[in-house]
């Protein structure tokens, strides 16, 4: 009997860790562009208008690739990528703000 029990629990344990390594792995693949985002923008001395929105861009285009491919984590992507359209919408709506992103000086 504790053969049993100890092969049971020996599944279980497998099983949960399976759970846990999807969800870390979701969780990294989510990150992934938000960090690498921020490691752009903190790394410039200044940031100006043609290289803070392509970058913004990059992002949201990423975070809606991830959502077919994610089933833990697509609220906080969807969060992410509402947080920076509302963050931001001022200088991604304005055809000015566009311009700057298309032409570099």
């Amino acid at each position: 009997m504790k053969h049993a029990l100890f092969y049971v629990l020996i599944i279980v344990i497998q099983f949960i860790l399976k759970a846990e390594m999807g969800f870390l792995a979701e969780y990294v693949a989510v990150m992934k562009p938000v960090a690498m985002t921020f490691n752009i923008l903190q790394g410039a001395s200044s940031v100006h208008m043609r290289y803070l929105l392509p970058t913004l861009y990059q992002l949201q285009d990423q975070l809606k690739k991830l959502i077919s491919s994610c089933t833990v984590w697509v609220p906080v992507i969807d969060a992410l990528w509402n947080g920076t359209q509302k963050c931001f919408a001022e200088m991604t709506n304005g055809p000015e703000f566009n311009c700057c992103s298309c032409t570099s000086t």
